[in-house]
């Protein structure tokens, strides 16, 4: 299991995206619709160290796309892969980014144990610092 503190060696940050609302555009509005906002936007990804750093921003995009999407764009996987420094590490995300070697997503399902939800309930508390 991987602890949530600033100690944690295993843990590189958190990701997320952040949407920012932007005024009704006279035109292309479907481009920067985000549905499920419901607003018109713009939106950047952004990994956060747990030290409340920074480590990197991508973006602006316009707000219909995916989380998925984006973290494809940015290019983030290829980044941390050819990397060294980061092998081994992990960056905690939301379950729209998907679970793999490098990002690792909260449990889900109603079999969850309770080491689980508070592995869970911890990186949600702390995820939010990204947005």
């Amino acid at each position: 299991m991987v602890m949530l503190d600033t100690e944690s060696k295993d843990q590189l940050g958190f990701i997320d995206e952040t949407i920012r609302p932007i005024c009704h555009p006279s035109k292309s509005q479907q481009a920067v619709y985000n549905s499920h906002k419901c607003v018109h936007a713009l939106k950047f990804q952004t990994v956060v160290t747990p030290d409340g750093i920074i480590s990197h921003l991508f973006g602006l995009v316009d707000g219909r796309r995916q989380d998925l999407l984006m973290l494809n764009e940015s290019k983030l996987k290829d980044i941390l892969h050819n990397n060294l420094t980061f092998h081994n590490k992990l960056i905690f995300d939301d379950p729209a980014y998907g679970c793999s070697n490098v990002f690792c997503c909260p449990y889900k399902g109603c079999r969850i144990n309770a080491p689980e939800k508070e592995l869970n309930k911890a990186m949600s508390s702390v995820r939010v610092s990204v947005k």
